[in-house]
């Protein structure tokens, strides 16, 4: 049985390189696809991070005023401790 030699025509080889441009087109839509799905869901990710983080931050000056409100008092509990105390065991 003698082979016979095949050889590769341009028709042959524009048809394959025309797949392999339609294969690397369909390839770079999948990943622009991709990409903006991801860039999507990192943005909402940071608006949420940053609505947590300015929840917090409008809260300290209420949080602020409560403890120089009470200040003189927490200062010495330790003492106003002592004289409970001291009233309660003496009693």
């Amino acid at each position: 049985m003698v082979k016979k030699n095949s050889y590769v025509t341009k028709v042959d080889l524009y048809k394959t390189t025309q797949d392999i441009i339609d294969l690397i087109k369909s390839v770079r839509k999948e990943l622009k696809d991709d990409i903006s799905d991801l860039r999507k869901e990192l943005k909402n990710d940071i608006v949420t991070f940053k609505d947590q983080i300015l929840t917090e931050i409008i809260k300290l000056p209420d949080d602020m005023t409560i403890v120089q409100g009470w200040s003189d008092r927490m200062e010495d509990h330790e003492v106003r401790i002592e004289k409970l105390e001291k009233k309660t065991l003496s009693s």
